[in-house]
């Protein structure tokens, strides 16, 4: 842990709601692996996941977090809890392999893993017009003309 910066007042969590993170290669094999859950909703390839898909081709890399989960009594087997339309955009891209950021976490059973996916798919504040325009201000030259 020499290369973890300390976070006053921050303390370890509970056991129960650990998880660990990893930068990975992925492959094929493995993504093809990982199960969908009872309560995942269903995959759509719609034109952003076609973009995803082209980003990967052309970075080898799948943004954000995928989150997988595994339930203690059967901890071999990885549920995908958040991420399973990058992952399916992964497996369109034709890529043998990728780079991705990966978290793992131990659930008791199914329903804390819905939990879970319940609060990954819900935010807190709707973005607005106007955050969204301002988030691509500094990419887009007509936007920084206007500021």
């Amino acid at each position: 842990m020499g290369n973890v910066v300390p976070i006053k007042g921050a303390q370890q969590a509970p056991k129960s709601v650990q998880s660990r993170m990893e930068t990975l290669i992925i492959n094929q094999t493995m993504v093809n692996a990982w199960k969908h859950p009872p309560f995942q909703r269903p995959i759509r390839v719609n034109a952003k996941v076609q973009a995803v898909i082209e980003q990967i081709k052309k970075t080898e890399t799948v943004e954000g977090v995928l989150t997988l989960g595994a339930l203690k009594s059967e901890s071999s087997v990885l549920y995908i809890v958040d991420g399973q339309h990058r992952v399916e955009a992964f497996k369109l891209s034709g890529l043998t392999e990728a780079f991705a950021d990966v978290r793992v976490v131990i659930f008791s059973n199914m329903a804390e893993m819905a939990e879970e996916f319940v609060q990954l798919n819900s935010s807190l504040v709707k973005m607005r017009p106007d955050d969204i325009l301002r988030g691509l201000e500094s990419s887009t030259p007509a936007l920084i003309s206007i500021r």
